[in-house]
């Protein structure tokens, strides 16, 4: 070694080993995915918390029939994707599910959930044909009289009787309620849970 010269040691072992714990987390990336599932399952349920798609436009308001029948039934407080005070209602919300594997985070409805159906339609929006079929309706009949009333009755009330109708076929159009998705809050949330991932 020169008289006036300088030796540079660098040992690597910390650095190797950091790397090689990058590298295996790269490798098993389940648990990230794990962590976006559980993130955009949460999102979503918030969506329904707050009525409005992943971007924040608020989703469409139901029409005054549907508030009118749910009211009347019952079904209160009143929120769009959801039927609430029945117990076989719709609960979209309670049916949003999560999964991960190496690969991909998943969040949506599962293809065997009873509301499944319904999942699809809320998120997109839609068209749906409603056949024609035969229906009943109850009106009062005055057997003193012969006639029967105009008005329309409960089966179970006094000198109610039942009338076959047909009922014509009609289209219900759904607007596109958004639930699932990416918001922008969500985009730097995952980011961060990726720098936390690799450790940056």
């Amino acid at each position: 070694m020169p008289e006036n010269g300088f030796t540079i040691e660098v040992n690597d072992r910390e650095a190797s080993e950091a790397l090689a714990a990058l590298l295996r987390r790269m490798e098993e990336r389940r648990g990230f995915y794990q962590n976006v599932a559980e993130l955009l399952a949460s999102s979503s349920r918030e969506n329904f918390r707050k009525q409005t798609a992943p971007s924040g436009t608020p989703w469409a308001k139901l029409k005054a029939a549907t508030i009118r029948e749910r009211t009347r039934k019952g079904q209160l407080p009143l929120t769009i994707l959801n039927t609430n005070g029945v117990k076989d209602g719709i609960h979209l919300q309670a049916a949003i599910s999560q999964d991960a594997d190496n690969d991909a985070a998943r969040v949506g409805v599962l293809d065997q959930d009873p509301v499944r159906h319904y999942a699809a339609i809320h998120q997109f929006g839609g068209t749906i044909p409603i056949p024609a079929r035969k229906g009943r309706i109850y009106r009062h009949y005055d057997p003193t009289t012969g006639v029967t009333g105009r008005k329309f009755v409960s089966p179970k009330s006094d000198g109610a009787r039942a009338t076959e109708v047909d009922i014509a076929g009609y289209m219900v159009t759904m607007p596109a309620r958004p639930y699932l998705g990416v918001s922008a809050e969500d985009e730097m949330e995952i980011m961060l849970l990726a720098e936390d991932w690799i450790g940056l």
